[in-house]
């Protein structure tokens, strides 16, 4: 290793007390390797004079072993050297540290070597005989942009990591805001189940079942559970009905019907600011279409009704059958299927039916 030039090649720049100095990076090491010691100390007394901290190397073998150790900022290597030459100690650099600028010097006028040595990674070369006003324009605009390399990928960098961080905070706040979401709408449901015995327990049995007939469709679990979600608030918009349409046992008016019918608004209504909830606000509120088009509330048929609104529907009428309400007793779960299969293609498709048939659900699940 050379630390200092013990003599320099005719045409080396002298070092003048007012030579204006550049302001280099701060602690700025260059390795310079060449098997001509003279050109080696040259560049040192060269480089040193404006600033930089330089190791020079007459072996490369030398260079490459304390590169592995401490990597330079900036590699300036002959091209033809013995033992290795300087694109293989480019290359090694290089794998040792991509951050590495390198400056190969070469003789020969080669559009081959450049080709090569940009391939590889290499910044820049310079021919011999050396241009010193040449060596320090390529030293400055090689160390500019390696700096400005590494300034740009750490700040890409920064920037995915707060990108990263608030995604994660922002799935925190989320996860927040579903607990509290839950226990706030559990709570209405709860509510909406003392308001009448017949709704007492039907909405979980509702969300399971749905969950279940999910399942047997083939559906993703992503679906399935956003069936059993809409399964249990399907009539969570009933809380705003009155306690006496209920548990009316007589005949509804066109006016009473009317209002029952719009808790499927009430209930998108209260869901929808909730966006975590996903496409449950839209289950809930199309779980009274019929696949016949006769439904409400936007009277849809067929493939028009989203999927997880029929499914919902066709457990909400499964559960409605094998429970008692004010104006019939309860069916049996067999009797339950038997309607629903006596109405298939009016109420529910016979795909969803089949599905639920092949559950064999009883009264109590």
């Amino acid at each position: 290793m050379i630390h200092s030039p013990a003599s320099a090649p005719k045409g080396t720049p002298r070092r003048t007390s007012d030579h204006s100095r550049l302001q280099p990076p701060t602690e700025t090491p260059i390795h310079v390797v060449d098997d001509d010691q003279a050109i080696v100390e040259a560049l040192i007394h060269f480089l040193e004079d404006r600033g930089y901290q330089v190791h020079g190397f007459v072996d490369p073998t030398e260079a490459s072993e304390v590169i592995r150790e401490t990597p330079p900022h900036l590699l300036i290597v002959d091209r033809n050297m013995p033992v290795m030459g300087g694109i293989d100690l480019a290359r090694t650099a290089l794998e040792e540290d991509p951050d590495i600028g390198v400056v190969i010097l070469t003789g020969a006028k080669e559009v081959e070597l450049a080709i090569e040595a940009f391939r590889l990674g290499v910044a820049d070369y310079l021919l011999k005989p050396l241009d010193f006003g040449e060596i320090e324009r390529t030293v400055r605009r090689v160390l500019i942009r390696r700096e400005q390399e590494i300034f740009h990928r750490d700040t890409e960098s920064r920037m995915r990591r707060a990108v990263e961080n608030r995604t994660l905070e922002l799935e925190r706040k989320n996860k927040l805001l579903e607990g509290v979401t839950v226990g706030a709408l559990t709570a209405l449901v709860e509510l909406l189940e003392q308001k009448t015995p017949h709704f007492q327990g039907h909405s979980q049995a509702v969300a399971l079942l749905s969950e279940k007939i999910a399942g047997e469709l083939g559906l993703p679990k992503t679906e399935a559970k956003a069936c059993k979600t809409a399964g249990f608030l399907h009539d969570i918009g009933m809380i705003a009905v009155p306690d006496q349409l209920l548990e009316k046992t007589s005949p509804l008016t066109q006016e009473e019907s009317t209002q029952i019918q719009q808790h499927c608004q009430i209930g998108k209504d209260l869901l929808e600011p909730f966006a975590h909830l996903g496409p449950v606000p839209e289950y809930v509120f199309h779980h009274h279409e019929r696949i016949d088009g006769s439904g409400y509330p936007d009277g849809l048929a067929g493939e028009e009704i989203p999927i997880g609104a029929q499914i919902v529907a066709a457990a909400d009428s499964f559960r409605a059958l094998v429970e008692p309400r004010p104006y019939r007793a309860a069916h049996s779960p067999t009797e339950a299927i038997e309607i629903l299969i006596g109405a298939a293609g009016i109420w529910h498709s016979e795909e969803v039916l089949t599905a639920l048939a092949r559950l064999r659900p009883s009264a109590s699940a």
